[in-house]
């Protein structure tokens, strides 16, 4: 009996409830048809539009959280951490970046 009570005590775990995330990877050509699951590392709350960075440095914008996560793996949720810009303030910055460039290669 005491082994019985000893195993149900061993799966009373209760884990962290964390919010998962749809989010698009943004690369070069724009943002990526296929989606991933996401979860910020520091917990704060992430807007749809905002950009976020995984660990590898690539890029994600958040779409929508998502409803229910217990049909998600956990290997599937990238960890990500926020960044202080949405896409529209992050192509912006891009564009601007990238003016004399494009000047360059019009003018001539």
């Amino acid at each position: 009996m005491w082994e019985q009570l000893d195993l149900f005590d061993q799966q009373l775990v209760v884990t962290k409830q964390k919010t998962v995330y749809f989010a698009r990877p943004l690369t070069g050509t724009g943002l990526s048809s296929v989606g991933q699951f996401v979860s910020s590392v520091n917990e704060s709350e992430i807007l749809n539009g905002q950009i976020v960075t995984a660990i590898d440095k690539q890029l994600f914008v958040i779409e929508n959280p998502v409803a229910s996560t217990q049909m998600i793996p956990e290997k599937d949720i990238i960890q990500v951490t926020k960044t202080q810009q949405n896409l529209e303030q992050f192509l912006s910055d891009k564009l601007q970046a990238s003016y004399p460039i494009i000047r360059i290669l019009f003018d001539e």
